[in-house]
């Protein structure tokens, strides 16, 4: 049996807006985790545990993709955090449809689908703020009115690996919009 890795297509905030994104109030709460710069971006596809085989047939299909048909793609997030889910706090995130579109048309030619789970679902940019344990904690949250916006030059591919405190994420290739691999 082969190796699998829990991985997915992602774009990171700028460090402006990571900076910003930290000075937002994020009390101690019972059943809350939130989340740290490293961990915040918006996933274009979660892919779910993949072994070896079909980690080389996202890589390849990811390299099939011109991405240099892509200008530097500008997000924006905001208004306000809100529910993604059951027990997700996020901010909305727009103009990263065309990315999440071309990166799961490619992937899934490949033959990789997304986790049942995902299947039916749309997109929905967001940049996770806070995880809780279950769907009440969410009203006891800060809600407060966040705006910023940022370029993306390129969509990376993450490995994820779980803990008991948190996820912990790690970009293994880059696809920059020059043309350079990462």
């Amino acid at each position: 049996m082969s190796d699998r890795r829990r991985l997915f297509v992602a774009v990171w905030p700028s460090e402006e807006v990571a900076g910003a994104l930290s000075q937002l109030e994020r009390p101690e709460r019972d059943g809350v985790r939130w989340t740290s710069a490293d961990q915040w971006h918006v996933t274009l596809r979660f892919l779910g545990s993949l072994d070896t085989a079909q980690e080389d047939a996202v890589r390849a299909a990811l390299d099939g993709i011109d991405w240099t048909r892509f200008d530097p793609t500008h997000l924006t997030a905001g208004p306000r955090p809100t529910a993604i889910g059951r027990k997700t706090w996020a901010l909305p995130v727009r103009g990263a449809d065309a990315l999440a579109t071309v990166s799961n048309a490619a992937i899934t030619s490949a033959g990789i689908q997304p986790p049942q789970a995902d299947r039916d679902q749309p997109f929905r940019g967001h940049l996770t703020l806070a995880r809780t344990k279950t769907p009440p904690s969410m009203a006891n949250l800060p809600d407060p009115q966040f705006h910023a916006s940022w370029e993306v030059r390129e969509v990376t591919l993450v490995l994820s690996t779980l803990d008991p405190t948190a996820a912990r994420y790690r970009v293994v290739e880059a696809w920059r919009f020059d043309g350079t691999r990462a």
